[in-house]
């Protein structure tokens, strides 16, 4: 379980004054003075934040201790991020958001804590939240790997011609959902087939932002949403799901029996997830 420390306790961890963490948060629009006290705002709440009561020392916020605060001024902006690595904004955005950087909130696209623990900072504008990246960010394993897999530079070597575990698993994939995909299990046969039907895009089998080796039943990327059919025996399953809770990112979990039901089980879950039909 994550620990929770006081803002001051954070700037202590950090070597930094806590008047200047205060600034930071406020900069960042996770904090905003209300009534002569520090408020915990919606993007603080994204970020970890939470407000706790202390019977001597009242209300005050709490963040989790590992939170790391990028300050923008020294990143760039995800549009110069954008041109440097040779994509529209759009596209990077998207990007982000299936990596589990960003996700959909208050009026925008809010940073989650995977986001800050790749170095990124974010700012609120009238506008709403705007994200700011480190320069480098594009050396990073995660998204070097979603941009090659989106450009399409590293087709070749990850073809199933270029492995016999992959060729294998291709083979095995008897059924084909009616988006184009081969899955080798009914249920996920059924759920693509009705992800499908009802237009709500998704990946199969997406790889693991931190382990690639990893891939996930199931991935919406406008939610960032990971989604799994809970098997009996899977060790490698029970390893994602170690990771989503290590990592805490947003996954659903669906039994076979849920997604046999179809609508009148999927329906709620997702709704229930932040998904709009």
């Amino acid at each position: 379980m994550t620990r929770m420390i006081s803002t001051s306790a954070l700037a202590k961890r950090l070597a930094i004054p806590s008047k200047d963490l205060f600034q930071r948060f406020e900069r960042a629009g996770y904090l905003m003075r209300a009534d002569n006290q520090w408020v915990l705002t919606a993007l603080g709440i994204a970020a970890g934040g939470e407000t706790t009561l202390h019977e001597k020392y009242g209300r005050y916020v709490v963040w989790p201790e590992e939170l790391e605060l990028a300050d923008p001024s020294e990143l760039i902006s995800a549009r110069d991020l954008a041109s440097k690595l040779q994509v529209s904004e759009y596209e990077l955005q998207q990007l982000l958001l299936q990596l589990g950087w960003l996700q959909r909130g208050a009026g925008g696209l809010v940073l989650t804590p995977e986001g800050r623990r790749a170095g990124a900072g974010q700012r609120l504008f009238a506008s709403g939240p705007v994200s700011y990246w480190p320069h480098d960010i594009g050396n990073h394993p995660s998204l070097k790997r979603v941009l090659q897999t989106y450009l399409a530079t590293d087709a070749e070597a990850t073809s199933t011609h270029k492995s016999v575990k992959a060729f294998q698993h291709r083979f095995n994939s008897r059924y084909r959902t009616m988006s184009g995909h081969w899955v080798a299990e009914l249920h996920h046969l059924r759920l693509a087939n009705w992800l499908y039907l009802h237009q709500i895009s998704f990946a199969f089998e997406q790889p693991w932002p931190e382990s690639p080796e990893l891939v996930s039943d199931f991935f919406i990327p406008s939610l960032a949403l990971y989604i799994e059919v809970v098997a009996d025996d899977n060790p490698e399953q029970r390893q994602r799901l170690a990771q989503f809770q290590q990592h805490r990112h947003h996954y659903l979990l669906l039994t076979a029996a849920e997604v046999d039901a179809g609508s009148a089980q999927l329906m709620p879950k997702l709704r229930a997830m932040g998904l709009t039909f």
